[in-house]
């Protein structure tokens, strides 16, 4: 039986963000007859996409970082059905906090805003796939009333746990019961939605499909510079991932090393001057964002010691997946599932709260480790469960059987 799947995400294949996405897209394309893309909203440019995957039109017409009031007044301003908000307003209190009344009201300005811009006509037997379970998947009820197509909904972090935004992620009692499946990308995620909406998620709709990455080879076997040691993050530059922890442990260490971080964001500025005052045995390398092509491309021609993370809270980083497939041991903090791809036979898993002493301790012990052992078992580690060749292939087959 020949099927479509509809695809809904935030920006891709737009922009730089959601690059897992360009690994999984191959899978979707070559299985599907076609694979339709339905962005919540675009950005300046376009990525390369399979032959057999349409791009449709962006749900959303305003840009709601940039032009709050304009989404504030789209929002307002339209004939969307409102009683379900009426029902959640009541059943949630939202106007207890200002941080809720506000997700409260963003998440529904979306929704009236993307309500009406639906261009799509899905088969009964088609699937309409959201791959973040916040957003764009305000529009599932609705689908699922007009077309009774399957609906599957990817959780992952930041669109998982409450805790992350305001301890409150709105509309779950009008979402969840039109999702036909719940894919989460760790048994972590999938536990979290278990007990946090016993009423609303039936066990028997929740499987756990793990991201993954591809096999593009090994770090360096012999390091290139002998006197220094290479520690390397990569990540938005924003609080949650808390880069100040490692400025601060930095300035702790008397032996020589290399820190370079990939990526951008608001807080570049703030760190970037933290880092200049750091002492003479520390080097410091601002990569900003690049391409997952150029990150891949570093990997392959830079020796690196250990790759770091220290993130307040995380789904189950790809990032830190695409240094393992290198055989680069991590160190991360032990939040979301990341204890499912970290451990002390690959590298260190660190408490979730730390201080900079704790975490300059825990870098100078791992100088003390074997570092030939760790890498061997960071790169079986991700071939065992971090693949992307056998958990997208694995991933596909779920959805067929849907």
């Amino acid at each position: 039986m020949e099927r479509n799947i509809y695809l809904f995400t935030n920006t891709f294949p737009y922009g730089n963000g959601e690059t897992f996405l360009m690994n999984e897209i191959k899978y979707l394309a070559d299985n599907f007859q076609s694979v339709f893309i339905i962005p919540l909203q675009a950005d300046k440019n376009i990525r390369e996409v399979p032959p057999s995957v349409i791009i449709l039109k962006p749900l959303l017409s305003v840009d709601t970082k940039k032009d709050r009031l304009k989404f504030i007044l789209s929002g307002l301003c339209n004939l969307s059905p409102i009683m379900f908000a009426l029902t959640e307003w009541k059943i949630s209190k939202p106007y207890k906090d200002s941080k809720k009344t506000w997700e409260f009201f963003t998440f529904l300005f979306r929704f009236r805003c993307i309500y009406k811009r639906q261009h799509i006509n899905p088969k009964k037997n088609d699937i309409l796939y959201f791959y973040w379970g916040d957003k764009s998947v305000m529009l599932a009820p609705v689908l699922k009333q007009k077309y009774s197509s399957t609906i599957v909904v990817r959780f992952h972090g930041s669109d998982l746990y409450e805790e992350v935004k305001a301890s409150y992620i709105p509309f779950r009692r009008y979402v969840f019961p039109s999702i036909d499946k719940f894919i989460t990308i760790s048994d972590y995620g999938r536990r979290y939605l278990l007990g946090k909406y016993p009423q609303l998620v039936n066990e028997n709709k929740i499987f756990v499909s793990r991201l993954g990455v591809l096999d593009q080879g090994v770090n360096l076997i012999n390091r290139t510079d002998v006197d220094c040691f290479h520690l390397v993050s990569c990540s938005n530059l924003v609080e949650i991932k808390r880069i100040q922890l490692i400025i601060k442990a930095l300035h702790l260490i008397e032996f020589k090393i290399k820190w370079t971080h990939i990526g951008d964001g608001p807080l570049r500025s703030v760190l970037q001057a933290m880092s200049y005052e750091l002492p003479d045995n520390i080097e410091v390398n601002w990569l900003g964002l690049k391409t997952n092509e150029e990150v891949i491309k570093f990997y392959q021609e830079n020796y690196i010691d250990l790759f770091i993370n220290v993130s307040s809270t995380e789904g189950i980083p790809v990032s830190i997946m695409e240094a393992m497939s290198f055989g680069i041991p991590a160190m991360a903090t032990d939040v979301g599932g990341v204890s499912e791809l970290v451990n002390n036979s690959n590298g260190i898993l660190l408490p979730s709260r730390i201080d900079e002493a704790f975490l300059a301790d825990m870098i100078q012990e791992f100088v003390q480790k074997n570092n030939v052992t760790l890498r061997e078992n960071a790169r079986e580690h991700w071939e065992q469960n971090f693949n992307a060749e056998q958990n997208y292939h694995a991933f596909i087959q779920l959805l067929k059987d849907f």
